[in-house]
């Protein structure tokens, strides 16, 4: 009976602080996005889940490589200031020629922006020193990209 009594006053303290703990801790939302590659007939060779995100302010969003055996970038290329000056904590991004881009991202490796302010963001991933022949899939000779979108609101 006794420790029937200890083992319920254990449970219900337990569960008193890990609500406490989570009322008290201030943490943001994090979304990820992963970064495929893709040898299909979709006419794609780099696939991002997913492609477009909707997020709200403060949300973190965390870009993954899961490229066999390839580095890959992610690059803000169109609106590069933009993009710096709504985000901050940007890891493993950096800004140079008007362009907010990431350094090479090995498989497992990962880079990461919180976006503060409200907008449409557009982004390219690729995989660099790797082109498409103009006759593979019928694409056009160039980098193997992929785009994707970020609009926080």
């Amino acid at each position: 009976m006794i420790r029937r009594k200890f083992l319920v006053l254990l449970g219900l303290t337990l569960a008193f602080a890990m609500t406490l703990s989570y009322a008290t801790t201030n943490c943001h939302e994090c979304r990820i996005i992963r970064i495929h590659k893709e040898l299909g007939t979709s006419g794609k060779l780099v696939r991002l889940e997913p492609e477009t995100l909707y997020i709200a302010k403060g949300t973190c969003v965390i870009w993954i490589n899961w490229v066999q055996a390839k580095e890959v970038r992610v690059n803000f290329r169109e609106d590069g200031k933009k993009c710096q000056d709504a985000t901050e904590s940007p890891m493993g991004f950096k800004f140079a020629e008007n362009c907010f881009v990431t350094n090479y991202l090995p498989l497992g490796g990962t880079s990461s922006l919180r976006f503060n302010d409200e907008g449409t963001f557009a982004y390219e991933v690729e995989i660099p020193g790797e082109t498409r022949t103009a006759g593979s899939l019928g694409l056009a000779a160039g980098k193997v990209k992929a785009k994707g979108t970020i609009t926080v609101k």
